[in-house]
């Protein structure tokens, strides 16, 4: 029905955008993701005059999407990278929860390979030298990498908030038990391998507290604004080691992709 009034009346400036994108809904709820990949890039190009912003932002974001579920990576990334761009130049009114959540999904997706990156740091050498330079190197790579998240929670969106508070709290309980399973140099005696654990463990604490608090914030933020998505469980999951009795039974229900969501409350924007 969508296409056949498309073909009859695909002139009228004003409509045609919304029935052409009522018509690559129909086609993703088939989950034929070439197709659906192929139509939202077709809609892209027929519609750049004629659809709002928001609406060729949300094109772009859905052939992402698209994309992703046939895991053709590269492509992916080049539309995430678009949706992130189209967002930056999109009118306030236009900038309203589905927009705010495909840019946060967006820029997300962009600090995954950082924090991959920052994952593959490891401190599996008995080597001073070597360990001082990886430390080094891993805090700083912690450092950018709070930057990026920080960058997703000024965004506001719910769901992709609470999945880069996540990812901070793993960044922070990865960095605490890299340290407090690190091997000790060579050539130091019984004592001071003693003095060098103390040394890790009193860095690695403070790493612990911060994932703690990255991981309740995410919780906070479910239940804030009623998101729950599979970033929350997963922060659940990963408090309950530090706090087995904190949440009880963790609660798993369906999640719902088009639930109406609110956008995260000011004082949960800011970092951990």
């Amino acid at each position: 029905d969508w296409q056949r009034w498309l073909d009859e009346y695909g002139d009228q400036r004003v409509e045609a955008p919304k029935v052409a994108f009522a018509l690559g809904a129909a086609i993703e709820k088939q989950k034929a993701w070439q197709k659906a990949a192929a139509y939202w890039s077709s809609f892209v190009r027929e519609y750049s005059r004629a659809a709002a912003p928001g609406q060729l932002l949300m094109a772009r974001y859905k052939e992402a999407l698209a994309f992703q579920e046939m895991h053709y990576r590269s492509q992916a990334e080049a539309a995430f990278a678009d949706v992130a761009r189209r967002f930056a130049l999109l009118p306030p009114s236009q900038r309203l929860g589905p927009a705010i959540d495909a840019a946060g999904h967006a820029r997300f997706v962009e600090v995954e390979k950082a924090y991959k990156d920052f994952e593959k740091i490891r401190f599996d050498t008995t080597s001073q030298r070597v360990l001082v330079a990886r430390l080094r190197e891993k805090n700083k790579s912690l450092s950018g990498l709070l930057k990026s998240y920080a960058e997703v929670l000024k965004l506001g969106s719910p769901r992709w908030s609470a999945a880069a508070l996540t990812r901070i709290g793993q960044a922070h309980r990865s960095f605490n038990k890299g340290l407090l399973e690190a091997p000790v140099p060579r050539g130091l005696d019984a004592e001071e391998q003693d003095l060098y654990r103390q040394a890790l463990e009193s860095k690695a604490l403070p790493l612990e507290d911060k994932a703690v608090e990255a991981f309740a914030k995410a919780i906070a933020i479910s239940r804030t604004t009623g998101v729950y998505s599979e970033w929350v469980v997963k922060a659940q999951d990963l408090l309950r080691e530090y706090q087995p009795d904190a949440y009880g039974d963790v609660h798993r229900p369906g999640f719902a992709e088009s639930a109406p969501t609110r956008p995260v409350a000011p004082e949960l924007t800011g970092g951990p």
